[in-house]
């Protein structure tokens, strides 16, 4: 796996997962060093935990004893959803269904505290699952412009707005 750097070493699982998803990428003839079959199987031998069935963040060993907190540890279980990492410790529609059953309400209650992480609304517009991206509208436009919006907040609320998602109901559901 790839370390922070030659000072550090350490590895970040997100990282990681993102210099995977750009040796997927890359044109064949262009690929250089480790296979991305090969990095794959390395990102998810070091990061997998299954004491705790979960992603790891880093390989840091104090993050193994740290209670895990909405960010990193929670949304680093859908980073891999995000890159289309094949090596999920279920099928990708299980792993976001269980990740939205256990954390959703946590996601859309983000704003008050920390930022609404919008990414993870985009993501739940590519799985087909326009309620949950309806909901995060309607938790998080009113923080638009403030403090607590990100770029990749406005990022998210463009691609969602570019497909028709607008807010959902007062009525709906949105926990």
């Amino acid at each position: 796996v790839y370390m922070v750097s030659p000072v550090y070493l350490h590895g970040l699982f997100m990282d990681n997962l993102e210099v995977w998803s750009l040796r997927v990428r890359e044109a064949p003839g262009t690929r250089g060093g480790v296979p991305p079959e090969q990095l794959a199987r390395a990102i998810h031998d070091t990061f997998w935990d299954p004491v705790n069935r979960r992603f790891l963040v880093s390989t840091q060993l104090e993050q193994r004893s740290q209670q895990a907190a909405f960010y990193p540890d929670h949304v680093a279980q859908l980073f891999p959803l995000m890159v289309d990492f094949p090596l999920l410790p279920a099928a990708a529609d299980v792993h976001y269904r269980d990740w939205m059953r256990q954390h959703r309400s946590a996601w859309l209650a983000q704003g008050r505290t920390d930022y609404p992480w919008g990414i993870i609304a985009v993501l739940a517009l590519r799985r087909q699952d326009t309620d949950t991206a309806r909901c995060w509208l309607r938790h998080s436009v009113p923080m638009r412009h403030s403090a607590r919006w990100a770029v990749t907040d406005e990022v998210a609320f463009q691609i969602l707005d570019s497909q028709g998602v607008r807010e959902a109901s007062p009525a709906a559901s949105c926990r």
